[in-house]
């Protein structure tokens, strides 16, 4: 089925989002465990293993694997919803199907490694790299606010206010006793800095729901207040798997104020509030397309927007992963003069059937987690859901996502010692078992008379 035009402008926000979730946010030194407690609302207290990070693969590699496995998520989202605009973050996807994996084992991790472009040691350094390349960006946010507000001062102006901001979390939560592997703990502080979080989703799911929720909800800026719907979690669940990215960016150079203009869609002209600017921008000719990149205050990131010619869009989207790698990857510039929409895009999914389609089935079916905990086939998982959210106006972009991977503990029936069915007559008693003396005795040879 042909994907809406009207989407192309999201589409290429797929080549920034995939690196938006790098965990920037969610590292920290690594802490000695505190006494283990089970959390409320705003009572959050991670266990930490003693693992420091690992090392981080080279980054153009690691924004292939990235960019491959965006667009081919996309695909799949964008097949189950038939001309929609979307929005996904791949790196949020990524990071915690990459955290599962560390504890995956037989074909469950084979079709993990499979999608995810690499072994557990691999996504580990993949998802580091992405943090390096998002501290240096928000390094150089940090440098461009001092330069501006040093100069605001000397001009006798008021500093600015912060233009860019980046939160990044992973982490853990699971339920106390279940027996977490340290080796699976090493492996999540060393690949992705998470800590662990208790919570007893058996006594109380909705609870642990509202725990979960809010922390989510804390760090996309309350973009996403709720990740997990009602019902979401049950007593049987046992772990859940979660990733959190909030970013707020200020263009380097404002867009225009948007003015009403047509935009071509799938099903005819609708007007649309258009942005305009001009000024050195980083562009690329394609053989079926075009792109600009929109860098943000600090030049740490950027908006790369792909447009394909007129009847171009199937060819491009069948290659868009090489689309966007040439797009992002290119260093011609020059004097560009574009016009773009504003847009706002709210994406819910769950990925379940997104995931098999690309050749993860055992994680949902017969999976072997036991790396996490129990025996091959303990942990099975129940969901999984994301979130993406995202603004673009003429200051520049608010962005968020989540995304959550759900286990339950599958529990073994006990060995039958007898099978008997009542239907043929039969005798009853009520007695105090006590005595065993009989209060009501009888028998039933037809029990519709």
């Amino acid at each position: 089925m042909r994907r809406s035009r009207q989407r192309n402008t999201v589409v290429a926000v797929l080549a920034v989002m995939s690196l938006l979730t790098a965990g920037c946010g969610s590292a920290g030194e690594p802490q000695a465990a505190p006494t283990p407690v089970l959390l409320s609302p705003g009572e959050v207290q991670p266990l930490r293993s003693e693992a420091g990070r690992g090392p981080a693969a080279d980054p153009v590699e690691a924004g292939k694997v990235m960019t491959a496995w965006g667009t081919a998520v996309l695909a799949e989202v964008d097949r189950g919803t038939a001309e929609a605009n979307i929005v996904l973050s791949p790196y949020s996807v990524y990071s915690v199907l990459a955290m599962a994996g560390q504890g995956a084992a037989g074909t469950t991790a084979d079709q993990l490694n499979e999608a995810l472009g690499g072994d557990p040691a691999g996504q580990q350094r993949n998802v580091t790299a992405v943090d390096a390349g998002m501290a240096s960006a928000l390094a150089a946010a940090k440098e461009f606010d001092s330069l501006v507000a040093g100069e605001n001062v000397k001009s006798g102006e008021r500093p600015a206010a912060g233009s860019f901001s980046l939160e990044v979390a992973n982490s853990l939560w699971a339920r106390p006793g279940l027996g977490i592997r340290q080796e699976f703990l090493d492996a999540l502080a060393a690949g992705f800095g998470v800590g662990m979080y208790e919570t007893d989703f058996a006594a109380d799911p909705e609870k642990a729901r509202a725990v979960i929720n809010g922390w989510v909800s804390e760090r996309t800026g309350k973009l996403i207040p709720e990740l997990i719907p009602e019902n979401g979690l049950s007593a049987d669940t046992v772990l859940a798997l979660v990733n959190a990215v909030h970013l707020r960016a200020a263009w380097a150079q404002e867009l225009s104020s948007p003015v009403a203009e047509p935009f071509q869609t799938p099903t005819g002209p609708v007007q649309a509030k258009m942005m305009s600017s001009f000024g050195g921008f980083g562009f690329v000719r394609g053989a079926d397309w075009q792109s600009v990149s929109i860098p943000y205050q600090g030049g740490g990131l950027a908006m790369t927007l792909v447009l394909p010619a007129e009847g171009g869009w199937d060819r491009v989207g069948a290659d868009l992963a090489a689309v966007i790698s040439a797009a992002t990857a290119s260093t011609t510039s020059g004097y560009v003069r574009l016009r773009m929409p504003q847009f706002t895009v709210d994406t819910a999914a769950n990925l379940t059937s997104a995931m098999e389609a690309l050749g993860v089935t055992d994680l949902f079916d017969s999976s072997d987690l036991s790396g996490i905990a129990g025996e091959p086939g303990k942990l099975r998982v129940s969901n999984l859901i994301h979130r993406a959210v995202i603004s673009v106006d003429e200051h520049g972009t608010e962005a968020a996502a989540a995304t959550a991977l759900l286990t339950t503990e599958e529990v073994s029936a006990p060995e039958v010692d007898l099978e008997i069915t009542f239907d043929r007559p039969f005798y009853f008693v009520v007695h105090d078992t006590t005595t065993n003396a009989p209060l009501f005795i009888g028998q039933i040879t037809n029990p519709v008379v």
